[in-house]
């Protein structure tokens, strides 16, 4: 029994570790041998990088973050926005048609008080800001 569970635990183990062994393996592990060759193998790695960026960045965009906040826009809209849609058409939009009336009225007035304001002139327009100044402190 104590062989069974050494073995299932010594097989775990390696199971575990393995991986990290195999990614660890290095295909170019020499050390460049001069300066040159330094240099085209970091041009190298750059045109790698150039030539596969833009793929990678569409697939992350396209894979990941687009249907990430496709899901939380979802979310939001049938746990949230739909809920306050809902209240403000039963509670609030009632309220506004009750009281469009009044609102119309009072528009209509401050229309007249602007237009009587405008045909009188309205006093002080002409004065500068050390005029008006002089004037509060009066």
């Amino acid at each position: 029994m104590k062989q069974i569970k050494r073995t299932v635990a010594v097989i775990s183990l390696i199971a575990v570790f393995l991986p990290f062994f195999a990614l660890a393996e290095i295909k170019d592990a020499s050390i460049p041998e001069g300066f040159n060759e330094a240099k085209e193998r970091a041009e190298k790695v750059i045109e790698a990088a150039k030539q596969d960026w833009p793929q990678r960045m569409k697939n992350i965009w396209n894979e990941d973050i687009l249907p990430t906040w496709q899901k939380m826009f979802d979310w939001f809209y049938q746990n949230i926005w739909s809920k306050a849609r809902d209240w403000f058409k039963e509670r609030i939009w009632p309220r506004v048609e009750e009281k469009k009336p009044v609102i119309e009225q009072e528009f209509e007035k401050e229309k007249e008080e602007a237009k009587t304001e405008i045909e009188q002139g309205i006093p002080g327009v002409g004065k500068s800001l050390w005029e008006k100044f002089k004037d509060l402190i009066r």
